[in-house]
């Protein structure tokens, strides 16, 4: 499970939240200002709402350079790295829902739905969404490269 940033518009990296459940690089979270957590995006309906953050990939140690990325998980309870993404931000991930990946086609908009994971866009107006430019492979899984087409 991972997250590459393409071509970044801006380079904030916001920190000093913590993971209020198991995260993946390349989902997608709300914040808890209060608790100072962060959840994945529970559905299509929040996907569509504003303060949608992407979980970025990072590592804070030496000893988690040993990991491989496509084996990084932030534990609950643990810090995690995350990006506001701005129109023209340019993503490869893996963290996609879809019937069927041979028929995404490039061009197909997309939009944060169920546990974070982007998904097509469909009849939805959300504030986040994507447009897909290439079909590709990261650490060997399925992959999307996705520009932000709104925010």
């Amino acid at each position: 499970m991972a997250v590459l940033v393409n071509k970044q518009v801006g380079n904030v990296v916001e920190g000093g939240f913590k993971a209020a459940v198991d995260l993946k690089p390349g989902q997608f979270v709300v914040v808890d200002y209060a608790n100072k957590t962060v959840s994945p995006v529970a559905d299509a309906t929040a996907g569509d709402g504003s303060g949608i953050k992407l979980v970025l990939q990072q590592n804070n140690t030496i000893d988690e350079q040993a990991v491989a990325d496509a084996d990084v998980v932030y534990k609950a309870g643990e810090y995690v790295p995350l990006r506001s993404l701005q129109v023209g931000d340019v993503i490869t991930t893996d963290q996609f829902t879809v019937a069927d990946y041979s028929a995404v086609a490039v061009g197909s908009k997309f939009a944060v739905g169920a546990n974070g994971k982007v998904e097509a866009i469909g009849a939805r107006t959300p504030e986040l969404s994507f447009v897909v430019k290439e079909k590709n492979t990261l650490f060997g899984n399925n992959a999307l490269k996705l520009e932000v087409v709104t925010h």
